[in-house]
């Protein structure tokens, strides 16, 4: 332990051998600092430390400024022209010329030479039109099914499938042959025998993904959830195993 030269306190392993901080060593060479504990003993009234934590909040205003912001506000509206104004800035077209700039400032960028059939398409979309090409739907569109995406639990029928597939083990079958199988049951669980609407039927695989089943409609049994929960990854044959009992 080593006393500092300054201000006469013990230090240890200091930067400056005489010294226990830079402050004391620039006090020894002349400069002026604020005394430590020059505001000792002063405490700040009960007023003054609500303003003081106010203002570090944030929120603090006082009523005359409250008052005069409130004034100010009062009494002013946005006259119908300058409404008229801000709804054309908003809504404004763009002149050719300004089509024409903008234009030319997209030559040479990805995307910007279109096919005729993506132009066509394009201005079918602004202008609200049907395009002969883009604009058939329904029974005239060349992907149309049947009205089959139309039922209620065709998106997760499909992404279930989309699932199913990525396992590589083969097997597919479509809502329909899903949609026969539970009327061919007369829409009951194998398991607990309740039936829709009481309870909502999902798809088991007997023998499941993760043991190499496939997803066939061979392979599907409609059971509930909490049966096909309770089944978890077993290879069970509700419907076999009924026939053996009886």
């Amino acid at each position: 332990m080593k006393i500092c030269q300054q201000c006469r306190t013990e230090y240890r392993k200091p930067r400056n051998p005489k010294f226990c901080s830079r402050r004391c060593a620039a006090r020894s060479a002349g400069a002026k600092f604020p005394v430590a504990g020059w505001n000792k003993g002063k405490h700040h009234s009960v007023e003054t430390k609500a303003k003081i934590g106010a203002r570090a909040r944030g929120r603090y205003v006082s009523l005359e400024t409250r008052q005069r912001l409130s004034n100010a506000g009062k009494g002013r509206h946005w006259t119908q022209e300058t409404r008229h104004k801000q709804s054309l800035r908003v809504h404004r077209p763009l002149s050719p010329e300004a089509r024409a700039k903008i234009s030319r400032a997209h030559l040479g960028k990805p995307g910007h030479l279109l096919s005729e059939s993506a132009r066509a398409m394009l201005s079918a979309m602004r202008t609200g039109t049907r395009n002969p090409m883009y604009g058939r739907s329904g029974p005239q569109s060349p992907n149309w099914q049947g009205g089959i995406s139309l039922h209620p639990k065709y998106r997760s029928f499909t992404n279930r499938r989309h699932k199913i597939r990525k396992s590589m083990n083969g097997g597919s079958h479509t809502l329909q042959e899903w949609l026969e199988l539970k009327m061919r049951l007369n829409n009951t669980c194998l398991s607990c025998h309740r039936k829709e609407p009481e309870i909502a039927l999902t798809e088991d695989h007997i023998v499941p993904i993760v043991h190499g089943g496939s997803d066939a409609i061979e392979n599907i049994q409609p059971l509930c959830r909490s049966c096909n929960s309770r089944k978890h990854t077993r290879t069970i044959n509700y419907e076999q195993h009924a026939n053996n009992v009886a």
